[in-house]
């Protein structure tokens, strides 16, 4: 503990996931396996824009027909500015269609009866029907295979793959803040274990009988070796009934104060008091920022004080 000359600087207290139904049998929309980015032969607008996907291999795939050149998404989502958008397929004016057939050609159709997605292959004068439910499955849209450059009519595929527009860079930057949410996470959770782990240490090591830490939170009852009894907080100090002692652990300075009544209370709205263990002696709280050698004439008999 520092002398009375640094005691002017001390401050002291004063009185005053994916969709629920199940996947047809007949030919799973996930098992293909699909090749090449999409090259539109014509300009897309008000397409929909920030596809999230149920499942990373939901993908978006590419349908070239005759009529229209159509994307396909597997499922609804709500993209960054709040916008929600449909699955189902999309040609290069925005258009939505639930179902789309193309002759000859591999779709992926979902029935409205029993909710299984499936692929078909349509030919044309046939009526769709569900693998699984065998119930008419309901087509927006019947268009024919798109034509090479010869001018003949081939076989459309569904060709799949993220797109490379802005649906890319809005899919990799939320992998990468999820990437960097889950480090933030793991941080602040070791973060938070290291701090508790310190707490209760700090609490089996006889934290109330060493007050060299740097904190101090008192609990509402304190037992003080130095009387042999239990003191109880009255307000914001704890009390001593026998002694007539008020007493707190001054956190800013690492010591702890005391107030005996008979001799505190002579010194108005000051008064708090604490020992010195360098010197052997009490010093008194005289104002704001003045501390005194308690004087002679006051009984210390019953002065107490804890252990260094």
């Amino acid at each position: 503990m520092m002398g009375s000359s640094a005691r002017s600087n001390r401050q002291a207290r004063t009185s005053g996931g994916p969709s629920a139904h199940s996947y047809s049998t007949h030919k799973n929309p996930r098992s293909a396996t699909f090749t090449s980015s999409p090259t539109y032969s014509s300009p897309r607008v008000n397409q929909p824009s920030g596809f999230v996907p149920l499942m990373a291999y939901d993908i978006v795939r590419y349908l070239a027909g005759s009529q229209h050149e159509y994307a396909y998404y597997p499922n609804d989502w709500t993209n960054e500015d709040g916008q929600t958008f449909r699955k189902g397929y999309y040609d290069e004016q925005g258009n939505h269609y639930e179902n789309v057939a193309v002759e000859n050609s591999e779709t992926i159709v979902e029935c409205e009866y029993c909710g299984s997605q499936t692929k078909i292959v349509w030919k044309a004068g046939e009526s769709p029907k569900c693998p699984n439910c065998n119930a008419p499955l309901k087509v927006d849209i019947v268009d024919k295979p798109a034509e090479d450059p010869a001018g003949t009519q081939t076989q459309a595929s569904m060709q799949g793959d993220i797109f490379p527009d802005e649906n890319a860079g809005t899919q990799k930057n939320r992998m990468l803040r999820i990437i960097i949410a889950a480090i933030v996470i793991v941080i602040f959770l070791q973060v938070v274990a290291t701090i508790l782990g310190y707490f209760f240490s700090f609490q089996n090591s006889g934290y109330y009988n060493n007050f060299n830490q740097s904190s101090y939170v008192p609990e509402d009852s304190i037992y003080v070796e130095e009387l042999g009894r239990t003191c109880y907080l009255d307000g914001e100090d704890y009390y001593d009934e026998e002694t007539k002692c008020w007493f707190y652990y001054d956190d800013y300075n690492g010591n702890w104060k005391y107030w005996f009544d008979g001799i505190s209370s002579d010194y108005g709205d000051y008064g708090w008091m604490e020992y010195d263990y360098d010197d052997g002696n009490w010093y008194v709280q005289t104002g704001e920022d003045d501390w005194e050698v308690l004087p002679y004439f006051y009984n210390q008999s019953q002065l107490w004080h804890f252990s260094e």
